[in-house]
């Protein structure tokens, strides 16, 4: 990766490695019409798909704890858990702000945003 642009070049050979795992798991779970399906389906249930993808990042900040609670996961490795936690991370923003498009909102999570979740949840 050539880095005439600054930044580091490890940070950004990992965003590449995002990028081909988000292709290889968008053939995996989502549709030919929407890579985003299967979060996009969280929606059936009543919770907004950005939301959803925040749930599944927390299941993997479990795993992370659980790991350095008990020294070690069965199933997956730290390694795996951060990268799916910064993947879900990129796909709740791209979500949220399709969302907000759609809305007409723009920008960072506003006070209307964190209300929302509220009302949807009882809790923010």
């Amino acid at each position: 990766m050539n880095n005439t642009s600054g930044g580091d070049p490890k940070y950004l050979s990992m965003l590449e490695e995002l990028r081909d795992l988000h292709i290889k798991k968008a053939a995996d779970y989502g549709t030919g019409e929407d890579p985003l399906a299967n979060l996009r389906a969280s929606k059936l249930l009543g919770i907004e798909p950005w939301i959803g993808a925040i749930l599944r990042m927390s299941d993997k900040l479990f795993r992370v704890h659980s790991l350095i609670k008990n020294g070690s996961l069965k199933n997956e490795s730290i390694e795996d858990n951060l990268i799916d936690m910064s993947s879900y991370a990129l796909l709740a923003l791209l979500l949220k702000r399709e969302l907000d498009d759609a809305k007409g909102i723009r920008g960072p999570l506003t006070m209307v945003a964190r209300e929302e979740i509220q009302d949807d949840h009882g809790r923010c």
